[in-house]
């Protein structure tokens, strides 16, 4: 089923405009701004339901606004809109029955689809367009790897950021660690000792001054020499209480223990943390493997799974980033085959009403419409083709929102 006539008026920049459509394609053209998006954005106004239109949609100050559309099989669908209320909706079938909004619902469903629009898509938004065909199924299933894949893909970062933060790891040797506060102590008592002996060292050589004084005083005071005498006596006995000091010990060894047990421990300190490091490095490169062999394994099965989904369009295949008809990249085929193959896309839609659109016909040449016109009867599809411009020579030119042939 396809267009048989379209009339439109006052709706977005169309003031009236029928169209007596032709089988296969229909080029409207004109200036930017004359009304040529208004007479294609007309057939989704009038087969998609209330939502598909809104009060800007209509021409401000008409009271008139309309659409007809009727089919090659005798399907008459007219839409009334009014302002601030839901448009007024009749259907005449060929053979009189009744018909509502749900027998429109997906009726135009391929003529959302732009053929030349496709053929210009990025190759990964040509396979997002090809994986709806293949159904919910398969989608749900892909958009389930994909979540997957994104989710070790953004781990397998950090961990690869983790593991760049490491830098140049140099070992450190092993060193045992020292007890500074036992070599500390050991130096504690052993100055204590030598304090204790200069005590008594001290103690002693001013015993023996005395005794000296003692002695001189005898010498110059011999009349009182027996008192000097006791007083000596009770000043050796006094020394004998005293012990005799042994020889200092060295400190000198605990001074060097103590330099080297800093240089040590921070040795061993220094070892302990690139011991840690080098687990965690060794930790995050298996990790990085484990997420790589998973990333693979993904991958591969997101490709068997490409490869076996069931595409009303054969000889099509795809990969993450690559899409191939029959053997050959999609980008690498001619202009021709990339419409020619476009075009079979949109006919996969298998709608009732058998209508495409081509938003920029502007960017083909003449040979290219031409291929454009021979696919459109290939594949018996009436083609509905937007041109700036005069356009390729048998086109429906509007003009401020009216046919070129109808202005006066």
């Amino acid at each position: 089923m396809k267009i048989a006539e379209l009339e439109v008026r006052n709706i977005k920049g169309v003031r009236l405009v029928t169209v007596y459509a032709k089988e296969h394609v229909n080029e409207i053209s004109g200036d930017n701004g004359a009304g040529k998006s208004s007479v294609l954005d007309s057939i989704p106004y009038a087969l998609g339901g209330a939502k598909m239109t809104d009060d800007e949609a209509l021409r401000e100050g008409e009271k008139r606004r309309f659409i007809k559309l009727t089919t090659d099989a005798g399907l008459i669908v007219e839409k009334k809109f009014r302002a601030g209320k839901a448009p007024l909706l009749k259907i005449t079938t060929a053979d009189g029955s009744k018909a509502g909004q749900r027998q429109l619902d997906g009726l135009y469903g391929a003529f959302s689809f732009d053929p030349l629009a496709f053929s210009r898509m990025p190759p990964k938004k040509q396979i997002e367009t090809l994986q709806q065909l293949a159904g919910p199924e398969y989608c749900g299933r892909v958009a389930e790897l994909d979540a997957k894949i994104d989710a070790i893909e953004t781990e397998r970062r950090y961990v690869g950021r983790d593991i760049k933060r490491f830098g140049n790891l140099d070992p450190v040797e092993p060193a045992d660690p020292v007890d500074v506060s036992q070599i500390s102590e050991d130096l504690r008592a052993a100055e204590e000792y030598n304090r204790d002996q200069r005590v008594l060292l001290d103690r002693r050589e001013s015993l023996q001054r005395q005794i000296k004084d003692a002695d001189d005083e005898v010498r110059r005071l011999e009349d009182q020499i027996q008192v000097v005498l006791s007083k000596k006596k009770a000043l050796f006995e006094k020394l004998e209480d005293v012990p005799i000091p042994q020889e200092p010990q060295d400190t000198e060894p605990f001074h060097q223990k103590l330099a080297l047990a800093g240089e040590i421990n921070e040795r061993v300190e220094l070892h302990k943390r690139y011991v840690a490091k080098r687990k965690e490095l060794d930790a995050l490169g298996e990790r990085k493997e484990e997420l790589d062999d998973t990333l693979e394994d993904l991958r591969d099965e997101r490709k068997r799974l490409a490869e076996t989904a069931k595409l009303p369009v054969d000889g099509v295949q795809w990969d993450a980033d690559c899409l191939r008809v029959n053997g050959r990249d999609f980008e690498a085929l001619s202009a021709s085959e990339k419409i020619r193959f476009s075009v079979r896309i949109g006919a996969a839609s298998n709608a009732e009403l058998k209508i495409m659109r081509v938003m920029d016909g502007s960017l083909l040449d003449k040979k290219s419409f031409e291929e454009l016109k021979q696919i459109a009867v290939e594949t018996d599809y009436q083609l509905w083709v937007e041109t700036v411009g005069a356009g390729h020579g048998d086109s429906i030119e509007i003009i401020e929102g009216e046919l070129k042939e109808e202005k006066f």
